[in-house]
């Protein structure tokens, strides 16, 4: 048994590790415009927008986001620290979903269903919704310009971000579920198509 189970512990050490985001840091660290983030900031980006499974490799990781590796190394440790992160086996990784349209609106509906079928809506900077879910078209823009239904006593969330230099929100009559990993997909998704739009607006999006 004792050999059993040092072959297993043996296997699982030769294991590529990786570092996995999570949701948690999406509500600390995106909220911070990217011109004044801390060092920290710059690496959970860089992890949540990176390769899936990416390696724990410090002299990559700092080439990434920018930062000397001392920073970088010092910058892992405190993410870690706080929950913003966590260190996986690249094998225990679930399968990442599309980061297009299609896996945005999933991620929305999810978090949506989630949270009781909690209305939310995601927004331009300039207030336009762009997506939304459990909402019809005129509670949506109205979420989206954060207001709330007045016929309405529910709890109201909102989270202003930042995908590169452009400010968005999300914007929920319920709670945010702040642990789920619903948002990972979510901001990964929307990282790659305010990078790559298939219009020079988000209008053309689908609301659900």
């Amino acid at each position: 048994m004792q050999a059993e189970t040092a072959i297993a512990m043996n296997r699982d050490a030769n294991k590529q590790r990786c570092l996995s985001p999570k949701a948690a840091g999406i509500f600390k660290w995106m909220a911070l415009p990217i011109d004044s983030q801390p060092p920290e900031a710059a690496l959970f980006r860089t992890i949540l927008f990176g390769p899936y499974a990416q390696a724990v490799d410090v002299p990559q990781l700092a080439q990434a986001s920018g930062l000397l590796p001392r920073v970088t190394a010092q910058a892992l440790f405190a993410l870690q620290q706080d929950d913003s992160i966590a260190v996986k086996l690249a094998a225990d990784e679930a399968p990442e979903a599309s980061r297009d349209w299609t896996g945005l609106n999933l991620a929305l509906c999810a978090l949506s269903a989630k949270m009781n079928g909690a209305a939310l809506a995601l927004a331009e900077g300039s207030g336009l919704c762009v997506a939304s879910a459990n909402a019809d078209p005129k509670n949506a823009q109205r979420l989206a310009a954060g207001q709330q239904a007045p016929e309405f006593s529910r709890p109201f969330e909102r989270l202003i971000f930042f995908i590169g230099a452009h400010p968005f929100s999300i914007t929920s009559d319920a709670l945010f579920i702040k642990n789920d990993p619903g948002w990972l997909d979510l901001f990964r998704c929307l990282a790659v198509l305010a990078t790559n739009p298939p219009s020079s607006s988000f209008a053309g999006a689908n609301s659900l």
